[in-house]
């Protein structure tokens, strides 16, 4: 599988942090049904391909057959439940946030970089923390602080990436 890269990763966490200001619900929400959504087509596709597949041995199939009726049982109680797992993607975003501002401190330290940027990557690494301990309180606004974080952490991952760049 290939590695996405830096720059494309860095840009990625802008585009979703800014989506994350601008609609804090509707973009959390969207997330979670591409999520079910997405599940429900690789169970389709999988459980068709499987079933249409002559060679494989029965045991393996059936066992495969049940891994795609479970990513399919999964996409449509996240469809059913959605308010459920809109809280487990303000984690998984807390999650992201933190390890890249963990990232940036640690680059920020041994490379000497001035203290703003050591300031702004621990206050970003506390803003990733608050979001990942308590994601279901002021929901709206930890989403917009979860996209404000997202866009710090990304234009910091892309401006390293462009410094590294053009320093070899």
């Amino acid at each position: 599988m290939k590695k996405l890269s830096p720059v494309a990763a860095s840009v990625i966490l802008i585009i979703l942090g800014i989506l994350l200001i601008a609609w804090p619900d509707a973009s959390v929400n969207t997330f979670v049904r591409l999520t079910a959504y997405g599940l429900l087509a690789v169970a389709v596709v999988g459980i068709i391909l499987h079933a249409m597949n002559k060679e494989e041995k029965k045991s393996a199939k059936a066992l495969k057959i049940i891994l795609f009726a479970l990513y399919a049982a999964l996409g449509i109680w996240i469809l059913v439940n959605p308010i459920l797992f809109e809280g487990f993607y303000q984690i998984v975003i807390g999650i992201i946030v933190a390890a890249n501002a963990l990232k940036d401190l640690t680059i920020a330290i041994k490379e000497n970089k001035h203290w703003a940027f050591i300031a702004l990557a621990v206050v970003s690494l506390v803003l990733g923390v608050i979001v990942m301990c308590n994601p279901f309180t002021l929901f709206r606004t930890f989403a917009a602080v979860s996209g404000a974080a997202l866009v710090y952490s990304g234009l910091v991952s892309l401006i390293n990436e462009i410094k590294a760049g053009k320093k070899a």
